[in-house]
């Protein structure tokens, strides 16, 4: 009986108001930019499996690469939390892939810390040996060695929305609230991406 909203996450079947970003929208905005840019094999790194932010980017990145008629390698589908480590530690693997992706999407900002890392590691450059995209935009984004493109979240409006929906449940117990709200991310292009030439795309 207590009013309840969740932040950032929904749970399907489960029938409780919510507050999130369009996850599956922004994926596919941003898997499409890299298809523009001349990226094929893009490798995608995904945070905890069953959390709805995790399954509707992945859902994203697929049916943009299906838009395109590039089929989806599964071995580029990696990642298994929204951690630091994760990031690194599937970039490490991606990177020694015997067809190296030409371009990260990173779907959190702790992996694509880990991304970062693991690259400079290797001895690589972001863009020049692979493009980087990070779902989650941040306030170092423009201020690293390569500014980073990125997902841009509306965090400050989902917060008072949240808080306005819970309100009007203290407001008004007994109408119990359902649905759920979906806003619009935006898709900020700065130099982590690079063109690839008709050759390299081959």
């Amino acid at each position: 009986g207590l009013p309840v909203v969740l932040l950032d996450r929904y749970f399907p079947g489960v029938d409780l108001p919510y507050v999130t970003s369009d996850n599956y929208q922004g994926a596919l905005e941003a898997t499409e930019y890299l298809i523009s840019m001349g990226h094929h094999r893009i490798a995608c790194i995904k945070g905890l499996p069953d959390a709805s932010t995790s399954m509707d980017r992945v859902a994203g990145f697929r049916d943009a690469l299906a838009r395109h008629q590039i089929e989806v390698d599964e071995t580029l589908i990696v990642g298994e939390d929204f951690s630091e480590r994760n990031g690194y530690v599937e970039t490490r693997r991606l990177l020694k892939h015997s067809q190296r992706p030409t371009a990260i999407f990173s779907l959190g900002n702790l992996p694509t810390f880990g991304a970062i890392q693991a690259i400079t590691e290797e001895g690589l450059s972001i863009p020049e040996d692979v493009s980087l995209v990070s779902f989650d935009d941040h306030y170092y984004s423009p201020y690293l060695a390569m500014p980073l493109t990125a997902v841009a979240q509306r965090m400050e409006e989902i917060g008072k929305l949240s808080f306005k929906l819970l309100r009007d449940q203290l407001d008004n117990t007994t109408k119990r609230k359902t649905g759920g709200i979906s806003l619009a991310t935006r898709l900020i292009k700065r130099s982590s991406v690079r063109k690839l030439t008709i050759k390299e795309r081959n």
